[in-house]
């Protein structure tokens, strides 16, 4: 997960990473600490999140208010959950992400990345 994040993104991303085996078929799910250079709302948070092609914030402040992995199973959505202020860090969020990998996994992004830059002609 680290060296994919780096490869992808930016090898200059810090990032530190548990991988946990939870027993369903597919999907993956990750809880994500992330750290922003300057404030941002969580609503523009939401916004943004919600505005990415692909994305849902599924994030209601409620019991069961959340995607589990066997929600996403066989849906192409990445789903944004539990979205909260790190109240130990200044600038950051936490949050729960959920896809089913064989929908949403490494062969799917890459070919979105590339037609996005094609489509964008920065290729």
């Amino acid at each position: 997960m680290v060296n994919e994040t780096k490869k992808i993104l930016d090898d200059r991303i810090e990032l530190t990473a548990t991988c946990v085996r939870i027993p369903v078929l597919v999907s993956h799910a990750e809880s994500v600490n992330i750290e922003f250079e300057k404030p941002l709302s969580l609503e523009k948070i939401h916004s943004l999140l919600n505005s990415a092609e692909g994305c849902e914030v599924y994030d209601k402040r409620e019991d069961g208010g959340y995607i589990t992995p066997l929600e996403a199973e066989g849906k192409n959505e990445t789903y944004i959950s539990r979205i909260r202020e790190d109240k130990t860090k200044k600038n950051t969020i936490n949050m729960w992400i959920v896809s089913d990998n064989l929908r949403k996994g490494a062969a799917t992004n890459t070919v979105q990345i590339a037609e996005y830059l094609i489509n964008n002609n920065l290729v």
